[in-house]
This record gives C-alpha cells, structure tokens and sequence, in this order.
C-alpha cells in the first residue's frame, strides 16, 4: 500500500467513528440512561478517536522511516548500477588480457619454435667451423711454406740484383774505359 492509501483509509475511519457517535447520539434521545450510555459511548468514541490518532502518528512514523528506507535502497540501487557499471568495464578489461595473453603464448610458441632452429643451426655451424678450422690450419702451414719459399726467392732475387748492379758497374766501367780510349784514338789521329 502507498502512503497516500494507508493515510486515506485512516480518515476514512476516523470519519466513520465520529459519524457512528453523532448517530448513536441521536438514536439514544434523551432518557437518562439513554444519556449514560451515550456519555459511555461517547467516551469509547473519545478512547477510539485517540487510538486512532495514535495509530496515524505510528503510521505517519513509519511512513517515514518507509520513505527513509525507499530512499536508502534508491542509493543503493544508484551505487548498484555504478559497481554492476564497473564490474563491466573489468570484464571487458579481462576478456582484453586473455586475448593479449594467448597472443603472447602463441608468440612465445613461434620465438620457441625459432629458438629451437636456431640451435640447430648453430650446432650445424659449429660442426662446419670445426671442419673450416682444419681446413684453415692447413692452408696455414702452405702459406707458412709459401713465406718461405717467397723469403728464399727474395734473397736469390736480391743476390741476382746485387751481382747485376756489380756487373753493371763493371759494365759501366768498362764503357767508361772504351769511351776514354776512343777519345784518347781520336787525339792520337
């Protein structure tokens, strides 16, 4: 029931009450004992007046804390509604993790999987290296053997050079002296 109902039926019967006396007041007429009864009356009215008035005050007393709870309840309606608002926003936030999160396990998946070739790769290539390394060792000691070959050529070549350079001195000299002759056979005729 509304307020407004419940206050509504309470005059009603209020009104009612006081109707019954003034009929009942009538009805009895004069006598004396007809004037007894209606004191009595009267007085039960009067007793029923109060309790009525009583009983308004305790509904107006209720309504009030009804009209207090309403209004709490709205708020708490209202702080729902914003929780239920919020609880949203973090599902929605969730629902955002687990797709980053099976993203980044399919990732992490692909960078194993990489990870994994690439050690094959490299055991593959550490195998190869050791098989170059020998390799380069033995180009290593022909390039030694070459140095040394080279390093004997160069002295030949610089001993060929140093006799050169004394037979071209002595060439030189030589010319040197036929051209003095050829001078001294030219004043000589």
């Amino acid at each position: 029931m509304t307020e407004e109902t419940e206050h509504s039926m309470a005059a009603q019967a209020l009104e009612i009450a006081r109707a019954a006396r003034e009929d009942a007041t009538r009805a009895l007429g004069v006598s004396e004992e007809a004037r007894m009864d209606q004191d009595i009356m009267s007085a039960r009215f009067d007793l029923v007046d109060v309790k009525l008035d009583r009983a308004h005050t305790r509904l107006d007393g209720v309504t009030g804390r009804l009209d207090r709870v309403d209004n709490r309840l709205e708020r708490v309606e209202g702080r729902l509604h914003q929780v239920e608002g919020r609880l949203s926003g973090v599902d929605n936030r969730l629902s955002g993790v687990d797709d980053r999160l099976d993203r980044l396990e399919s990732q992490m998946e692909v960078h194993k999987r990489l990870l994994e070739a690439l050690r094959e790769t490299q055991v593959k290539q550490g195998n190869q290296l050791g098989g170059l390394d020998k390799k380069v060792n033995g180009l290593d000691q022909k390039v030694n053997g070459l140095e040394k070959k080279v390093d004997g050529l160069d002295k030949k070549v610089n001993d060929g050079f140093s006799m050169v350079a004394v037979g071209m001195s002595q060439i030189a000299a030589q010319i040197a002296n036929v051209e003095r002759e050829i001078r001294e056979d030219k004043g000589k005729a």
